[in-house]
């Protein structure tokens, strides 16, 4: 059973009427439009601490560099600009003259809900219920223009018994509709939306719908939605690999794992705005008291590309343990950005401001507390693991001989194996990292071929699967390694 939250959501956009009705409502306080939302959450939805007690970590910000990889098939400097021509005057019923009366208490019920709003806008009660609405949560009403005819159009968010919603009444055939309704249930998760912004984005004369969605469960997410001349339909698109029939599909929602911000923002000065998703804080007790793991803060963005809104980048918050440096690197070394990763697995050998990763330790942090202080795990008392150092370091060692090879630069490589061979010998926990590293250099001195190295260091993974996991499988939401994740020049 769901629990009954009975709170009334609101939110603004145009109610359409012909201009001669539209004198008193223009007269109206009119909201504008909020360009930011913060999800509403019993946990800070940015604090690194991720716990509903005093902080333990110090605050973080993102880098100051960002790595931004256009999707393949997106264009965002040379973007096709359509502007849509005003569609004519909805016409809609007049307001009553001698009003109408609204109840205290609107319908819990979905379904009563809806139809007691259209009951009241079509009864000319547009007025009242505007006043209503703007009065009782401004920030969850809009009173806006979507349907780019000049007439405004009502959005509502709300809680009901079965659903939380959003939704659009407009005016067709003269009278009041539900234009569209964007519920909580998406892809198996369930969500509580909410209004972020109404406001042109992609500056083509048409107001867009931005909705945020929040989940107790997993994450937030940012849909955008815009009238088309019939429908509203949505202009984000994320493709991914749907995990039962291994067929490329696309979602309707960007989304960030755990909590965060949502946001609108002209980031490269163009004039068309991005959707900025940033945070990542657990919701739920398990993520907060680091039970599934440690979590990791992050900035995802994405641009229109002349015909939707996709990805555009990706950017962690600066790493608290050592293997996560080593992600990074990975990561960036997959996207070409090869400065950037040797910058990280240079990190994972001589930073001492990364904190070591073990197990049981961070097992007993997590269960073992106090009743009545229940918290993130203070990662600042996690104790130096030296076999962890060790594994993680030789690691760093072996990418950077590769990426140095990549680059042309044998000497340098060279000089990389030859520290890796000697600091790691046979008793030392670095050692099977050594032992990848000569699978792939003495395959590559014979061919100088990086497909044919990569495929011996793969083999030497297959058959020793044990590396992998210093390197990932922390907790519920930590990279998972596979034996071709070592070596990424196939």
């Amino acid at each position: 059973m769901r629990k009954i939250i009975i709170i009334f959501f609101c939110s603004v956009l145009l109610v359409g009427c012909i201009a001669q009705e539209q004198n008193n409502l223009d007269d109206l306080i009119t909201v504008t439009p909020v360009i930011t939302k913060q999800a509403t959450l019993t946990v800070s939805a940015l604090s690194p601490t991720f716990t509903p007690v005093p902080s333990t970590r110090t605050p973080v910000t993102p880098s100051a560099t960002s790595t931004r990889i256009s999707t393949p098939t997106s264009d965002f400097q040379n973007i096709p600009q359509v502007i849509f021509t005003p569609a004519s005057p909805a016409i809609c019923p007049p307001s009553s003259e001698s009003g109408i009366e609204i109840p205290a208490e609107l319908p819990l019920d979905d379904n009563d809900f809806e139809s007691a709003i259209k009951n009241i806008l079509n009864s000319g009660g547009v007025e009242q219920l505007v006043r209503r609405l703007s009065n009782e949560n401004s920030s969850n009403f809009r009173y806006e223009d979507l349907t780019n005819d000049g007439v405004r159009e009502l959005i509502i968010g709300y809680w009901p018994i079965s659903y939380k919603v959003v939704t659009v009444f407009g005016c067709q055939n003269g009278k009041y509709e539900n234009l569209m309704t964007v519920d909580n249930f998406i892809d198996s998760v369930d969500y509580i939306p909410g209004i972020t912004a109404v406001q042109d984005l992609n500056h083509n004369g048409v107001k867009e719908l931005v909705i945020d969605m929040t989940s107790s469960h997993c994450c937030t997410g940012i849909m955008v939605y815009e009238w088309n001349g019939d429908n509203f339909e949505s202009l984000v698109r994320t493709w991914r690999v749907d995990y039962f029939s291994d067929k490329l599909e696309y979602s309707d929602m960007a989304d960030l794992s755990g909590i965060g911000q949502t946001s609108i923002a002209d980031i490269d000065g163009n004039g068309i705005y991005e959707l900025v998703l940033d945070g990542g804080a657990p919701s739920y007790s398990g993520g907060w008291m680091g039970i599934d793991g440690p979590w990791r803060s992050e900035k995802v963005i994405y641009m229109w590309n002349g015909a939707n809104y996709v990805w555009y980048s990706q950017e962690y918050y600066p790493p608290d343990f050592r293997f996560e440096a080593i992600q990074d690197g990975d990561t960036e070394t997959v996207r070409g950005d090869y400065d950037s990763a040797l910058k990280s697995y240079q990190a994972a050998i001589f930073d001492d401001k990364l904190k070591s990763w073990t197990q049981e330790v961070w097992r007993d942090f997590s269960q073992n507390q106090d009743p009545q202080n229940l918290g993130y795990p203070d990662v600042n008392k996690m104790p130096f693991n030296q076999d962890e150092y060790d594994q993680l370091s030789a690691y760093a060692r072996y990418r950077i001989m590769i990426i140095h090879l990549k680059q042309g630069w044998e000497s340098d490589a060279k000089a990389v194996y030859d520290t890796l061979i000697e600091k790691y010998p046979q008793e030392n926990s670095g050692y099977p990292y050594a032992e990848l590293a000569t699978e792939f250099w003495n395959e590559f001195q014979s061919s100088h071929d990086l497909i044919l190295s990569c495929d011996k260091a793969i083999a030497y993974a297959i058959g020793h699967e044990e590396i992998l996991e210093p390197l990932g499988s922390h907790g519920l939401f930590d990279a998972h390694y596979e034996p071709e994740d070592i070596c990424p020049f196939r």
